[in-house]
């Protein structure tokens, strides 16, 4: 029997062919943005050194954090959005935008000026654990890329928009075009100029943003002009509406980080870093099963804030129970990756990282109730229903660290895993019953919010 893809990807209700489009052309892009980082990582070695990448890697982890600054705005206004075209009202879409760039504007201007002025003082080499002949390089590096990361987050506000109308895939292309112009400059660098922190800075820093002034000019003249930003449209009680959700989704991610920044602290601290090696090698062999679960569910938040708005609840039923349908076969796909692991770990790593059988069943019992959790967030997400989400990540965000330093000391590497798994268990158990309470249109109180 013949599979046509063409007829696949057009069948079905006018939400559930945009999802399929956006899976099919993330799978790609996705692709190629792997062989793009694949390529760049020992491009960039080779520009400069091993050791100074490791300087450049550290300094990209700060600079990371900066995306935090946007106090969860581009997620609520990416909900807000949905809504508004859900019901038609362009209108009112557009006051969001607009006021949402210029809150990123003013927020992200004055952070660039604050950073601008306080890096000098930051003591580098001894942060670093780097000679002090390097600190003017580095100030220098810093200044760029923060305020090229400044700058980005601001003119990134479009790709809130385009995952609002349900564009993943553009929204993906978009920075993957980014990361092949760092290639491109990259390797033009190797041959023309002597190696330099500072050149690659600036290459990894104003690539993306002349990508995202192409793709502002395409999104707001070409293909949307009804959502243009403008100050005119600016409106004081929009800012409130996106907050009143956004700061909810900002705490979420504060939370997730405590979770995941000091995961490798933790282990680090109750047994040795060997087992840091082992958790992130193990993890990243069942990342494939994650990789895939988020490409599906990426297009999925923006068509559940579209069909919860429009009150489409037997669209969102159908599209739950394939997800869990999607669920059970990634975790027949772990188990298999559990069964094979050895001769896996054989061929990949040899006898370089040792892999004990209690560490891969810990972690697959964790990323098997992640998968779980992250359909039902997905869910919660979209509909904007996330106060339990916010209470449950603040309690645990709140007694994680002693809790899994007791559970790290008394039973190793693994009773950290242990300790993770245990609440995502129960908070597996809450998302259950707040998602079918939400599809079947019968969630009040606090399963409401």
């Amino acid at each position: 029997m013949r599979i046509n893809l063409k007829d696949i990807l057009n069948k079905g209700s006018e939400r559930s062919i945009v999802v399929k489009r956006n899976i099919a052309g993330s799978v790609v892009i996705k692709g190629v943005n792997i062989l793009i980082s694949l390529l760049l990582i020992p491009l960039t070695i080779g520009y400069i050194n091993n050791e100074i990448y490791g300087i450049w890697l550290t300094l990209a982890t700060i600079i990371n954090w900066i995306s935090f600054f946007d106090i969860g705005l581009g997620n609520g206004l990416r909900n807000k959005v949905t809504e508004c075209l859900a019901h038609a009202n362009r209108n009112k879409a557009r006051q969001y935008v607009s006021t949402t760039y210029l809150y990123m504007l003013v927020i992200f201007f004055l952070l660039s000026l604050i950073l601008y002025y306080v890096i000098p003082f930051v003591p580098w080499d001894s942060l670093l654990n780097i000679s002090g002949d390097m600190k003017s390089e580095i100030v220098t590096t810093m200044r760029i890329v923060s305020i090229g990361f400044c700058l980005t987050m601001v003119l990134k506000v479009q790709s809130n928009v385009l995952l609002a109308l349900q564009f993943n895939a553009i929204s993906s292309l978009i920075d993957t075009l980014g990361q092949l112009l760092v290639l491109i400059l990259t390797f033009f660098l190797t041959i023309t100029t002597a190696p330099s922190l500072i050149n690659l800075a600036i290459v990894v820093s104003c690539s993306p943003i002349v990508i995202y002034i192409l793709a502002y000019l395409w999104v707001f003249y070409l293909k949307f002009p009804y959502l243009k930003p403008s100050f005119k449209c600016f409106s004081n009680k929009c800012i409130k509406d996106i907050l009143g959700l956004g700061l909810k989704f900002f705490i979420i991610q504060i939370n997730a980080i405590i979770y995941y920044q000091t995961i490798n602290i933790i282990i680090s601290n109750v047994s040795s870093p060997s087992y840091v090696t082992e958790y992130n090698v193990i993890y990243k062999y069942f990342s494939c099963a994650l990789m895939l679960s988020g490409i599906v569910l990426a297009p999925l938040w923006s068509a559940y804030t579209d069909a919860y708005s429009r009150k489409d609840f037997l669209w969102m039923k159908n599209v739950y129970d394939k997800l869990k349908l999607m669920f059970y076969i990634s975790t027949l796909l772990i188990i298999i990756m559990v069964l094979v692991h050895p001769i896996i770990f054989s061929f990949w790593l040899g006898d370089k990282v040792a892999i004990h059988l209690s560490m891969i069943i810990v972690i697959a019992i964790y990323v098997v109730i992640g998968l779980w959790g992250s359909i039902h967030t997905t869910i919660q997400n979209g509909t904007g229903k996330v106060y339990l989400q916010l209470i449950f990540s603040s309690v645990g965000a709140i007694v994680y660290i002693p809790l899994a330093l007791f559970f790290g000391r008394n039973f190793g590497a693994e009773g950290v895993i242990i300790y993770l798994t245990l609440p995502s268990l129960l908070w597996a158990m809450v998302q259950y019953i707040q998602v079918n309470k939400i599809i079947k249109n019968t969630a009040l109180g606090v399963w409401d919010k």
